[in-house]
């Protein structure tokens, strides 16, 4: 070998060497760095943080100002948020409306059936439904309607819709005979059903339906009319049952079940959310059709409030001087709104985040800016004085300076319950999201629209692509609700509504979207909700706020949450998760603001005592980090390392009290007796 060969061949094996023994200390500063990360993230998940330091900025919602861990003595397992939420409770009791503080929480005691009673009397059944329908029979107030009295057979598989129109007509022209003698009592009618199976929609119906379809195509040329009049036909596949003061009731959801054994059509072929519902419970409109959450009449203005008033801490409100000539009273159902356009409502509403932009255009993916900041909820008027109305709850949304605010007389459905049924669809596919009108809503079983003070128990829905959804109504329960068969598209919705309390709800179902809440629904409560850790709750957008999942147990899966981009974020602040288990995959950095989609995105939600498999939450340091560098946001200063997308205290470890709701209601009932 030639002393320049020697030359480069030295060079060459010290450089190699020079090589391996570079990778050897980078591969020691990776692992090292690895272990700082891991130790990091476990003690960002570990580690509880304040409530302040993760409050994360003024914004909308509840305050958590000066509410730390390390304020005050801990009582023992009690997360610092509940001691303040007692000690601001409590001192609010003693002070003018109008010097209320802030709660740091929602204040959710009031949900569920006649703010948060307990629900009337379960109906006789089986061996007992005879000598009930003795005492029925004497009694002025109530009377059972049997639909196999109207020609209906549970032992067949012939329809029986027709029979069940007939006993419901029934029941109501006996209702209205009462209504006509001052001295008679209200009267409560039971549509019932004993044990049987019985055929709601069919191949009958289906059918009939489908040829009517065809005839219009060919009879109508214009496409515009032609929808217009096929939206008419196919509204009316389902059953609406109207009215307030009645109860749908079997012998058991062992024992009775109402089927729809063929999927209905969509009332537009795109339309893959359109089909409806197998049954529409609600208020009756103009003596014929069932409006969409019941009546509603003419807005009048609400007059403005000169300071901030905090949520959850004033139960009156004041009509605008023109509006003397009123005639809203004492006993009326009134729909309270805001709609505030203003671009600093608007911050206000996504703080501590910015609106997300396309970074080519400039324009903003979320509908809020164009829509404005909508805050909607229903209440009763208890007392009128001059233009002063006491609310039968306080307002559950904060109010400022510069908003608003508007009340109209509406007129719900009262007192109307489902019990003792199993609601049984047909769906047998492979689900696939947003594949076709049947994937999505083929097989919808029950529809609650505008109701108060309601309730569903012993309920169960099987076989659907759509469970129940519960949607401009106010004070109901649900409970004991189990859902069963193939995996469809959504368990149950809570939709733009306030005061619905779900307890004891159980998805087997695995269903897409388990139970959850959308558009603009406020103060409802899901309490000991278990869905499959192959499933994510519904947050379906449209500015839901202020809701409480208690003591739930299920998984947390991505895409799941459901929500057009237009429609995010898919919850706006005052999401709470309030000792969940996660019983899903464990996650180290769970990400409540997605930066790698335009989807799944929540407003600062507050999560306690999460325990099961770990549930750590991302930092919204990354995701700002991300978006400014899309070119989608423009954060000036990135947030430290350690400030997460959520208020965490005690991770690891259940917390007391180990119910939200419950723990606010004894506080009411100890201030209020």
């Amino acid at each position: 070998m030639s002393s320049t060969e020697s030359s480069r061949h030295s060079s060459t094996t010290a450089s190699v060497s020079s090589g391996r023994k570079s990778r050897r200390v980078i591969r020691a500063g990776l692992t090292g760095l690895g272990l700082v990360c891991v130790v990091a993230i476990g003690w960002w998940v570990t580690t509880p943080v304040s409530v302040e330091d993760q409050q994360g900025g003024a914004g909308e919602g509840h305050s958590s100002e000066g509410h730390t861990a390390s304020g005050g003595q801990q009582d023992k397992g009690q997360p610092p948020l509940w001691q303040a939420y007692q000690r601001v409770w409590q001192a609010n009791q003693a002070l003018p409306a109008d010097k209320r503080e802030p709660l740091p929480l929602p204040d959710f005691s009031q949900a569920g059936y006649h703010q948060g009673g307990e629900l009337p009397a379960a109906l006789a059944t089986g061996a007992n439904a005879q000598e009930a329908r003795k005492r029925e029979s004497e009694s002025r107030s109530v009377r059972r309607f049997d639909v196999t009295d109207y020609g209906a057979d549970g032992t067949d598989d012939v329809s029986d819709r027709e029979a069940v129109l007939r006993a419901h007509a029934a029941m109501r022209r006996w209702q209205q005979q009462g209504e006509h003698d001052a001295d008679s009592p209200q009267r409560h009618g039971v549509l019932y059903f004993p044990a049987g199976d019985y055929v709601l929609f069919g191949p009958a119906e289906r059918d009939w339906f489908y040829a009517r379809m065809i005839a219009l195509k060919a009879a109508v040329p214009d496409e515009a009319r032609q929808q217009t009049l096929r939206e008419a036909l196919l509204k009316m596949q389902g059953l609406s049952l109207a009215g307030s003061h009645w109860t749908l009731a079997g012998d058991g959801s062992d024992r009775t079940r109402l089927k729809q054994t063929r999927p209905m059509l969509p009332l537009h072929a795109s339309w893959y959310w359109s089909t409806p519902w197998l049954l529409h419970l609600g208020n009756l409109e103009e003596g014929r059709t069932l409006a969409e959450g019941g009546s509603q009449e003419t807005w009048q203005p609400i007059a403005a409030t000169a300071r901030v008033q905090p949520a959850d801490t004033q139960d009156t409100v004041t009509l605008a001087g023109v509006a003397q000539a009123s005639s809203l009273k004492a006993g009326d159902e009134v729909l309270l709104e805001s709609i505030d356009k203003r671009p600093q409502a608007v911050a206000r509403a996504l703080a501590p985040y910015q609106m997300e932009k396309e970074a080519r255009t400039g324009k903003s993916r979320w509908l809020i800016e164009r829509d404005g900041v909508v805050k909607r909820a229903r209440y009763r008027v208890l007392a009128r004085e001059g233009n002063r109305l006491t609310l039968s709850l306080p307002v559950v949304h904060e109010r400022f300076p510069g908003e608003q605010w508007r009340i109209a007389r509406i007129h719900p459905a009262h007192e109307v319950g489902v019990e003792g049924i199993t609601l049984k669809g047909n769906w047998r596919g492979h689900f696939k999201h947003h594949r076709s009108a049947e994937d999505d809503s083929g097989f919808g079983l029950l529809d609650l629209d505008g109701i108060t003070d309601g309730w569903v128990r012993d309920v169960r829905l099987d076989s659907f692509n759509q469970g129940v959804k519960v949607r401009h109504s106010s004070q109901v329960t649900l409970e004991d609700v189990r859902m069963t068969g193939k995996p469809g598209h959504i368990a149950m919705t809570i939709s733009d509504s306030n005061q619905v309390l779900a307890r004891q709800v159980v998805d087997q179902s695995h269903a897409w979207h388990a139970p959850g809440v959308a558009r603009y629904a406020t103060h409802n409560v899901y309490l000991e909700l278990e869905h499959g850790g192959d499933s994510g709750i519904e947050l379906h957008g449209q500015q839901p706020r202020d809701n409480l999942f208690d003591r739930k147990r299920g998984g947390h899966v991505r895409d799941r949450w459901g929500a057009s981009v237009g429609h995010q974020p898919n919850h706006l602040r005052g999401l709470v998760l309030w000792n969940p288990v996660n019983t899903g995959k464990p996650h180290d950095a769970w990400p409540f603001m997605r930066a790698d989609s335009h989807f799944g995105k929540v407003i600062m939600p507050t999560v306690v005592g999460a325990t099961g498999r770990a549930l750590g939450i991302a930092s919204r340091h990354d995701y700002e980090r991300v978006m400014n560098a899309k070119g989608v946001t423009d954060y000036p200063q990135l947030e430290a390392l350690d400030k997460l997308q959520a208020r965490v205290e005690s991770p690891g470890e259940a917390v007391e009290p180990a119910s939200l709701y419950r723990a606010q209601r004894a506080l009411l009932r100890e201030t209020h007796p």
